[in-house]
């Protein structure tokens, strides 16, 4: 079987752009800070007072606790209340921009959470049937935007298919040679 990735034209990623917004997570002594980046070029930012620093990183830290091994269901609560804090203060701004992926931007501490694992209470920020694609970065100025060493630069692409206590993934023997053209 062969599978093919489909090439989409500058048009087609400009227009898939165009619904993503960056979202920058700035814990302050005060309160958590959110600027929400659309693509329109408009900024919306809210203040999150509940979420100080004493309590939003122990249960940052909590959430990160609570996550079960692939094999168990994560529990929903304990993903809530970041969600309450993150999402709920933008989510008008996010519906109005018909906003289909976020990129998260977080200091250090939250860096590690797994924002695609928020929980409404009803559904999970991310999936393909639900809310939002997620993407994280550490922050968005470290982005190389020089477009101009593309054609001479060297990737390492590297897969495994097949493993002793898993079911194979069979799409990794194509990954590699379609990242590296």
């Amino acid at each position: 079987m062969e599978w093919t990735v489909p090439v989409l034209t500058q048009q087609q990623v400009g227009q898939d752009l165009q619904r993503v917004a960056v979202l920058y997570v700035v814990p302050r002594a005060t309160d958590l800070e959110l600027l929400l980046m659309l693509p329109s070029g408009g900024l919306v930012v809210r203040r999150v007072t509940d979420a100080v620093p004493e309590v939003l990183q122990p249960t940052a830290d909590q959430f990160l606790q609570a996550i079960p091994p692939p094999t168990r269901a994560l529990p929903a609560a304990s993903a809530s209340p970041l969600h309450q804090w993150l999402i709920v203060p933008l989510e008008a701004a996010l519906q109005a921009e018909h906003i289909q992926a976020l990129i998260f931007c977080a200091r250090p501490g939250l860096r590690t959470v797994p924002f695609a694992a928020l929980h409404d209470g009803q559904q999970f920020l991310t999936d393909l049937t639900e809310k939002y694609a997620v993407g994280r970065m550490p922050a968005y100025s470290l982005t190389n935007h020089d477009r101009t060493r593309l054609p001479n630069l060297r990737v390492l692409a590297i897969g495994a298919s097949e493993f002793f206590e898993h079911p194979p993934l069979p799409a990794v023997p194509v990954e590699p040679a379609t990242i590296t053209t």
